[in-house]
């Protein structure tokens, strides 16, 4: 917020809301506080901020954010509620402004407290003092943050380090041809002024702000005399502006017309009402696209991380070899098994006109070298037919999030958001997570306390456990409804095994390992919730 445009604010506050009483002070994002005043007009809002980016103070009639409870509000309406603020004050060329509130004790004496409010940029504060000692502040500031002044609950308060500038009413009578630009030498002559500010006074002087005042001529440095002389002028004839971009919301907003500005505006009676156009808009706005900006990038992390999973996976199916080739080496080693010697590492054989050469461990008998190419011949049979359904469960869940990327990139308001966040997360009210899946119903912990709810205090015996294994994640039970494990269908196997994956720090991997076993194979491993240990499993690979 511009110092000029500070001072306008503060001159109508004080004209507005001096005497009014304070009912209620709610916290805001950014660091913000709204204190809402009785008038005998009505409610109004004083709105104070010490956000980075949009430091500022001015009324407002309504509040364009959902209130929030934060310790500084809670201390607010502890010292302030049913105060009347006696008293605003801006200290003279400082963008620091504050507030004195007054209300009568229990023994009739008037209590004072202060409310400074300084807007600084990235060192903007709000801090409330009993006199001169702070009592708290939205920020606290410790001597690892500023060797130099710190803002801390019982320390006193000092006002920051104050800069030495001419006076702004004879500001010509310094301009010289230095060595540094005529916005270095706005910025350095005056606290507080802003872009839009050292645009206007270099427009009406027909100079470029990077230009050097050393390089200046004399008639430049008359001109660049006189922008300032008229810049003030126009100080004195206030005429509140709000400027639109081309969809007519504010862009940017002023206390009187400038001169470099052409596109369209709104025109206010106060100062304070073009400011709660101006950021009733913009702040919601830009809150909204970080938010979207969050949430897009969010999504295309899990979208990068499910495509290369899926890269992994055509990769690994694309590398299986036949498996029959296996089941033909065990059915040739029992078949000719007292034709091998123990101890040799090859069988030879002659097979349909083909000689085939079968690898053997010389440690294994003909039978367990049989029952290894059997067991290899299953687990490559499965993954063929696994694989496939893996990577068609990662299209689906891509395109899913590709859906939702659109759905966000649409939204236009903070209000579609939060629907759209309470609708995704309208099942979720449950302390542990829901699926249906062919018939069966499927529950997903969420934590360590839901693990242990959902495995030993609301699952059944007969149930069926499953953990992604040597990770850290959810416990799924799938409700079998006393049906034993041999008459589960193997996808509804798959589909808990792949819940357990998802749900696990293991959800970006491939070729998991997850355990299943009945639910009363499952007990509890000690004090820590959630920790188990667990017999008689199977284990699947996802």
């Amino acid at each position: 917020m511009d110092i000029f445009v500070l001072e306008k604010v503060v001159k109508e506050l004080k004209e507005i809301v001096i005497g009014a009483i304070v009912r209620e002070i709610y916290g805001l994002p950014d660091n913000t506080v709204a204190i809402k005043l009785n008038k005998k007009e009505g409610d109004i809002y004083l709105i104070l901020s010490a956000s980075s980016q949009f430091s500022r103070i001015y009324l407002d009639n309504e509040l364009s954010f959902k209130s929030i409870k934060t310790p500084f509000s809670n201390t607010l309406n502890m010292h302030l509620e049913n105060s009347k603020l006696a008293l605003i004050e801006q200290v003279p060329s400082e963008r620091i402004v504050e507030f004195i509130f007054e209300k009568f004790t229990l023994w009739r004496e008037v209590e004072k407290r202060r409310l400074v409010v300084e807007i600084m940029g990235k060192h903007s504060n709000i801090i409330l003092c009993k006199e001169d000692t702070i009592i708290d502040s939205i920020k606290h500031i410790d001597s690892t943050k500023s060797r130099v002044r710190q803002i801390l609950p019982g320390l006193p308060y000092t006002y920051p380090p104050h800069r030495e500038v001419p006076p702004f009413n004879h500001l010509e009578d310094y301009v010289r041809p230095v060595e540094i630009t005529i916005e270095e030498f706005l910025i350095k002559n005056i606290t507080g002024i802003t872009p839009l500010t050292i645009e206007e006074i270099c427009v009406r002087a027909n100079l470029n702000k990077n230009n050097k005042m050393a390089s200046l001529t004399p008639k430049e440095l008359d001109a660049l005399k006189d922008a300032i002389r008229s810049f003030r002028i126009s100080l004195g004839k206030i005429r509140p502006v709000v400027y639109l971009d081309k969809d007519g919301n504010p862009e940017s907003y002023y206390i009187f017309p400038l001169s470099f500005k052409t596109n369209n505006y709104e025109e206010y009676e106060f100062a304070t009402s073009a400011c709660a156009r101006y950021y009733d808009w913009i702040i919601p706005h830009l809150f909204l696209e970080n938010r979207k900006k969050s949430i897009i990038k969010g999504i295309n992390t899990e979208i990068e991380a499910l495509e290369q999973k899926r890269e992994e996976l055509v990769r690994e199916f694309s590398n299986l070899k036949d498996p029959e080739k296996w089941k033909l080496y065990g059915d040739i080693l029992l078949t000719y098994s007292s034709q091998i010697t123990i101890g040799e590492g090859k069988f030879l054989i002659g097979w349909e006109g083909e000689k085939i050469e079968i690898p053997l461990d010389p440690n294994k008998t003909p039978i367990e070298n049989a029952q290894e190419y059997y067991q290899k011949y299953k687990k490559e049979k499965r993954e063929k037919e696994v694989i496939p359904e893996l990577i068609s469960e990662v299209d689906k869940k891509i395109e899913a999030l590709r859906e939702r990327l659109k759905e966000i990139e649409n939204i236009s308001t903070l209000e579609e958001l939060e629907n759209k966040k309470a609708e995704k997360e309208k099942d979720s009210s449950l302390p542990y997570l829901v699926y249906d899946f062919k018939g069966y119903r499927i529950w997903v912990g969420k934590n360590a306390k839901s693990n242990e709810l959902i495995t030993f205090k609301l699952s059944s015996p007969s149930d069926i456990w499953f953990h992604a294994k040597g990770y850290s994640g959810s416990h799924v039970i799938l409700r079998t409804n006393g049906k034993a494990l041999e008459y589960i269908p193997n996808d509804v196997i798959l589909e808990c095994a792949r819940l357990a994956v998802e749900h696990s720090k293991a959800r970006t991997g491939t070729k998991v390992p997850v355990d299943y076993t009945y639910r009363r194979n499952v007990r509890s491993a000690g004090k820590k919730r959630g920790n188990v240990f667990y017999t008689n499993y199977k284990t699947i690979i996802v």
